[in-house]
């Protein structure tokens, strides 16, 4: 349900880019509506699907006369409205009077009658305003990029051709014949950013229409009056039409040979269903693009490993003046330096559950955190944290020692001594039952 606005300078593609629209829509089984000379049998050779012809300089009528474009709740099937030449007969100022009203009323409701509108034209700019503000969803600009030059490559190029075909070529070109088509949004600026593009061999799109068709209008005399001969057909699938090729080609064989007609239905002819033509442009391209990948990827890992030996070499220099740099001063208190984690224990505090540390100084005595002023914050079972009013904090964790040793007997009797000699179990049973 989205109008499509076509334009691009004469030759540019425009055609071909509505072929291969229209080839899409068939090949998905939706409905195609065109006032171009298409051949179904080329277009959609496999095809079952018939396609409505349009008068070529269409009337309210006819576009009306189309009804919808496909079911009613239908999403994504929509029919496809391919209308080539817009600016003859949508032209502002050769536009009749009387119909302008009605086709600016209708072509509003075409989206919900389930159509997606192609409109081809070669400038926007030349079809009523109003039309084109009430369409202008989306602008599709085609450009061929076979006409672009290769510096250096193109002028050598063009020098060779002159050489082999003795000055009878007129021109030359190094690059394929090959279309684009930008999408862009917007109804004022037409020529802004595309957001998306479709690139395509135009090759593969020869002989589905008639490229030289004229638009006129079908008015015939007759009895000393003009008549509107116009009026919409429809046109065989193109599976048909192929199956009534062989028909006329047997027949023709038989009136030569002056042989019996041979009874020859259409559903006696089973046709083999054509294959797409290999891709071999775009094979060569995914084989220089995986190429050049390749290339670029090797480039940057031999870029990668000069520099890695430079950081390793740095590091180590900055490793060996960091050894030399004089060592910070330790700003731990002394009552501080040797502290550990004796002993824990897991409590419920208030429905969490919280751990509670039995701690130890350097001289493996009992240590009174709170006697000092600290608050003691736990991490883990053999890790907590004990913070100064100054705001100074020192980790603690668990050791089990001994001590050290000793030449009296006090202190040898203590370094035989556990280091949980000073722990009163009691005590903690205390804390833990004034703390809940």
């Amino acid at each position: 349900m989205a109008s499509f606005w076509v334009y691009g300078s004469i030759r540019a593609g425009k055609g071909i880019f509505i072929a291969r629209k229209m080839q899409q829509y068939l090949a998905r089984g939706s409905r195609v509506a065109t006032n171009v000379n298409v051949f179904p049998e080329k277009l959609d050779p496999n095809g079952t699907v018939s396609i409505t012809r349009l008068p070529d300089i269409p009337r309210i009528e006819d576009i009306k006369a189309l009804g919808r474009g496909c079911p009613d709740g239908e999403k994504q099937k929509l029919g496809g409205l391919f209308l080539d030449e817009t600016s003859i007969f949508l032209n502002a100022r050769s536009w009749n009077d009387k119909d302008r009203a009605e086709w600016i009323a209708y072509i509003r409701l075409l989206g919900k009658m389930g159509w997606d509108v192609f409109f081809t034209t070669q400038d926007p700019e030349s079809v009523d305003k109003q039309i084109l503000a009430a369409t202008g969803e989306e602008f599709i600009h085609c450009v061929r990029k076979d006409y672009f030059r290769i510096p250096v490559v193109s002028d050598f190029y063009d020098i060779y051709r002159i050489f082999k075909t003795k000055g009878q070529e007129r021109e030359s070109k190094i690059l394929p014949h090959i279309n684009e088509a930008a999408y862009r949004r917007g109804k004022t600026k037409l020529f802004n950013k595309p957001y998306r593009s479709e690139i395509y061999r135009p090759v593969q799109f020869f002989g589905t229409y008639d490229t030289n068709q004229m638009f006129n209008v079908d008015v015939m005399h007759l009895r000393g009056r003009d008549v509107d001969m116009r009026a919409t057909y429809s046109l065989l699938p193109g599976q048909t039409l192929r199956k009534y090729e062989i028909i006329r080609n047997m027949q023709e064989a038989q009136a030569k040979q002056e042989t019996t007609d041979m009874a020859l239905t259409l559903d006696d002819i089973q046709l083999p269903k054509q294959k797409p033509p290999f891709p071999k442009w775009q094979l060569l391209f995914f084989l220089l693009f995986a190429f050049l990948a390749v290339f670029t990827w090797n480039s940057i890992l031999s870029t990668d490993e000069p520099q890695q030996a430079n950081q390793t070499q740095q590091t180590q220099t900055v490793k060996t003046e960091s050894s030399n740099a004089p060592v910070p001063a330790d700003d731990t208190p002394d009552y501080l330096k040797g502290v550990y984690i004796s002993g824990w224990v897991l409590i419920n505090k208030n429905g969490a559950y919280v751990y509670d540390y039995a701690l130890h100084n350097s001289e493996h005595t009992g240590f009174d955190y709170m006697a000092y002023g600290l608050q003691l914050k736990p991490a883990a079972p053999c890790v907590a944290w004990l913070t100064t009013v100054d705001g100074f904090s020192k980790q603690i964790t668990c050791r089990f020692s001994s001590g050290s040793k000793a030449s009296d007997s006090s202190q040898l009797a203590q370094q035989q001594t556990s280091t949980l000699s000073n722990f009163s179990l009691g005590t903690i049973v205390d804390s833990t039952l004034e703390s809940m």
